[in-house]
């Protein structure tokens, strides 16, 4: 099986792939798992197109939302 990559698309507005983006890679802001949990382990709020609000406000009600 194979998986495309998924990417937020600053034209478009919203989380894309490579088959239905035909913009170019300037436009391209690719998320990372492991940056976005480094942001909120170090107390920074991600920008909104990285996460949701409401799922944001759980992970961050937790000490240690992130096991090792």
């Amino acid at each position: 099986m194979f998986i495309r990559e998924v990417f937020y698309c600053k034209k478009y507005g919203g989380m894309v792939n490579a088959k239905i983006c035909p913009h170019s890679e300037e436009f391209h802001v690719h998320i990372g798992g492991t940056k976005l949990r480094k942001m909120i382990m170090n107390g920074e709020q991600p920008p909104e197109y990285m996460r949701r609000p409401e799922v944001y406000e759980v992970i961050r009600s937790f000490e240690n939302p992130f096991v090792e």
